[in-house]
C-alpha cells in the first residue's frame, strides 16, 4: 500500500496564544480540506494527528492504483488547503510504498486503522523533511507512480531513523498520460496467441457493415484485457479504420462529463491529424449543440441561449451533440471507438456513452470496452 502523512507546518506557533476552541477553528479547515482530498481518491484516513493526519491508499480493498492515487491525492490536498486563503496554513506531505501490516485496534470509545512496519516511519521522515507546500515521495512510490505523476528527482537525503542517504523525488504535477500508455512506455511484450478472443472481435468488426456492434471486455486485472482491446484496435485502424480511444480515470469518477470530455478531445487529436476537423465538424451542429460541447470543454459559455436551459435539457443537448459528432466521424470513415476501465465512468458520461453505442450507424463499429470481472 502506500502511506501518506501530511500536517501544518509550525502548527504549535500558530495556536500557541490561542484558547482551546480558538485552535481547533484555526486548524479545523485545513484537516477537512486533507480528509476531503484523502476521500475523493479512495484513500482512508487512519489517524489523525491533531494538526495532520496518517492515510493509506491500497488498504482494506487492494487496488493495484494506489501510489498514483495517493499522489493526486496529496496534489489536492496541498490545492485544497491553499484555496482557504489563510496565509497561515501550510501543509507538506510524505508519502511511501511498501509492505504493511494492517490492523484494528480498539481503544475505549473509538477504533484506529493501524498500520505497523517501517514503511510509516519513512512516510513521516519524508513528510518532516519536506518544505512548505512540497509533496516528498520515496524511490519504491515514485517507481509505482512514474507516468501518471511528474517527479523531480532531490538526489540523495539524510533522514532521521535511517543509517544510509535514501533517494528522495519531488512531486511536480499531474500527467495527462493514459495507464495504457503508461504502461506501454515501461515496455510491454510481444503479442501472442488470445486466438480464440481475436477472432471474435474479427467477427464483430465484420459484422458492423450490416449493423452497429459493441464489445465487452470483462476479466480479472492483469489478464490482458487492455492489450487485448488496443492490439485489435489497431489491427482495425490498419485496416483504415479511424480510432478514438479514452479512458475512464478513477480520480474524475466524481466529476461530471469528465469521461466524455476525454471522448471529444480524443476524437479533436484525431481529426486534427485528418483533412476535416472538429472545427468543421461543429459548424454542421445546430447553435445549441455547439454550445453543449464548448461546455464540455470547458470553454467559457456566456450564450443566454445556454444558461437559460434546465439542466435536464443541458444534459439531453450534451447527448445529443456528442452522438452527432460521433455519428458524423463514423460517416466519414468506419470508426472504432475504445473506452477504457469503464468501472470508473462518472453518470453523467455513462449516459452519454450508452446513447453513443445505442447509434444505428453502420459504420460505427465496434464500440469496445474493458472493465474488472464485477462489472
Amino acid at each position: 500500500m502506500t502511506i501518506l502523512r501530511a500536517d501544518v507546518i509550525d502548527s504549535t506557533g500558530l495556536v500557541a496564544e490561542l484558547e482551546p476552541e480558538e485552535a481547533v477553528s484555526r486548524l479545523e479547515p485545513a484537516l477537512a480540506a486533507m480528509r476531503g482530498a484523502v476521500r475523493q481518491f479512495g484513500g482512508i484516513v487512519s489517524k489523525e494527528l491533531g494538526d495532520g493526519l496518517a492515510a493509506v491508499f491500497g488498504a482494506p480493498i487492494a487496488d493495484d492504483n494506489h501510489a498514483p492515487l495517493a499522489c493526486h491525492a496529496a496534489i489536492e490536498l496541498v490545492r485544497r488547503v491553499g484555496r482557504l486563503g489563510d496565509p497561515g496554513l501550510q501543509v507538506r506531505v510524505g508519502l511511501h510504498s511498501g509492505h504493511v501490516v494492517a490492523y484494528m485496534v480498539a481503544s475505549e470509545f473509538s477504533k484506529v486503522y493501524e498500520i505497523g512496519g517501517a514503511a510509516q516511519h519513512l512516510a513521516a521522515r519524508l513528510e518532516a523533511a519536506a518544505e512548505a507546500n512540497q509533496i516528498y515521495v520515496s524511490e519504491a512510490c515514485q517507481i509505482l507512480a512514474d507516468g501518471h505523476v511528474r517527479f523531480e528527482s532531490l538526489g540523495l537525503k539524510v533522514l532521521r531513523g535511517f543509517n544510509e542517504p535514501l533517494p528522495v523525488y519531488r512531486v511536480v504535477g499531474a500527467s495527462d498520460l493514459s495507464s495504457w500508455r503508461v504502461r506501454r512506455a515501461r515496455s510491454v511484450s510481444r503479442f501472442v496467441d488470445r486466438t480464440t478472443e481475436r477472432a471474435l472481435l474479427g467477427r464483430a468488426a465484420e459484422r458492423s457493415s450490416a449493423s452497429r456492434q459493441t464489445v465487452l471486455l470483462i476479466g480479472d486485472a492483469g489478464i490482458g484485457k487492455s492489450r487485448l482491446a488496443h492490439e485489435f484496435a489497431q489491427e482495425l485502424k490498419a485496416d483504415g479504420w479511424r480510432l478514438i480511444d479514452a479512458e475512464c480515470s478513477p480520480n474524475l469518477q466524481g466529476v461530471p462529463f469528465s469521461a466524455l470530455k476525454r471522448i471529444i478531445l480524443s476524437i479533436s487529436e484525431v481529426t486534427a491529424r485528418d483533412s476535416d476537423s472538429l472545427v468543421d465538424i461543429r459548424q454542421e451542429l445546430q447553435a445549441i449543440h455547439q454550445l453543449a460541447i464548448d461546455s464540455i470543454l470547458d470553454i467559457p459559455v456566456e450564450d443566454p441561449r445556454w444558461s437559460e436551459l434546465e439542466p435536464y435539457a443541458r444534459a439531453r443537448a450534451i447527448s445529443d451533440a456528442s452522438c452527432a459528432i460521433v455519428q458524423g466521424l463514423a460517416f466519414q470513415q468506419r470508426t472504432v471507438l475504445l473506452i477504457e476501465d469503464l468501472h470508473w465512468i462518472d453518470r453523467a458520461s455513462d449516459a452519454v456513452v450508452a446513447a453513443i453505442a445505442s447509434l444505428q450507424s453502420p459504420e460505427l463499429a465496434p464500440v469496445v470496452w474493458t472493465a474488472p470481472r464485477w462489472i
